[in-house]
């Protein structure tokens, strides 16, 4: 690495020479540290908290670069959309707890091949029930944010500090230990998590918004999760109304 000019890092390498400009690519470069419970962008590290508290659940758009173990495998793209719902709050406001919550998600599908039925795009391909905990961390001046799935090894962590949108690094360590063959391998990845009103959450499944309700989550999540532990065929089971 070489500095080339302010805030420019150049990369040297044996194939090409690059340059990273860390003044485009860096939101809020060069601003001074925000002042606790403020973010870089001057709103409150508490904005994605409480619209949760208010609705009762979350949508995150995600999309991101995986790499898995697999000798010879290359990087691939990777996009899905994550629901959470079943919050439950601590007692913060009472200072007995930490602020913070948990909660369930089911990730769904949003690119390639789109199922009918919106709920299949949570029970298709690489749907899979989820955990979801965050707590406000004062060092941190955000939320730590981690989720796993409810039958593999899948991990995520990120921080949440009120903007729209934040990084994370999900992976995957062993895949339960499982060698054989036909086994998915651990991978690391890269991601964007981007929190989407319900109605953008509706127009990506191609569902409509009363679809998306709280008590609507309590279904589709038991829907995943019975199909996720290899339960009765969760597709025979009632369904929400399908999205139009």
């Amino acid at each position: 690495l070489a500095l080339s000019g302010p805030g420019t890092v150049t990369a040297l390498s044996t194939s090409a020479e690059t340059s990273v400009n860390a003044a485009d690519l860096i939101q809020g470069y060069g601003a001074p540290v925000p002042v606790i419970g403020k973010n870089v962008d001057g709103g409150d590290v508490t904005t994605n908290f409480a619209n949760a508290e208010a609705d009762g659940q979350i949508f995150f758009l995600v999309r991101g670069t995986f790499l898995y173990e697999t000798p010879g495998s290359a990087a691939k793209p990777v996009a899905g959309l994550l629901w959470c719902g079943d919050l439950a709050f601590t007692l913060f406001r009472g200072g007995t707890e930490p602020m913070g919550y948990v909660g369930k998600c089911v990730h769904g599908i949003v690119d390639g091949t789109q199922p009918t039925n919106f709920l299949d795009k949570f029970l298709d391909g690489g749907g899979a029930a989820q955990m979801i905990s965050s707590v406000f961390s004062l060092p941190d001046n955000a939320f730590k944010v981690l989720m796993h799935t409810n039958t593999g090894s899948y991990r995520v962590r990120f921080l949440d500090d009120g903007r729209d949108h934040a990084p994370g690094m999900p992976f995957v360590r062993d895949r339960d230990a499982d060698h054989s063959p036909n086994a998915t391998s651990s991978f690391n990845g890269v991601s964007r998590f981007s929190w989407i009103t319900r109605e953008r959450a509706a127009d990506v499944l191609a569902a409509k918004p009363t679809d998306l309700s709280p008590a609507a989550f309590q279904n589709v999540y038991k829907h995943v999760w019975d199909k996720n532990h290899g339960l009765a065929d969760a597709t025979t089971e009632t369904k929400p109304s399908k999205g139009g």
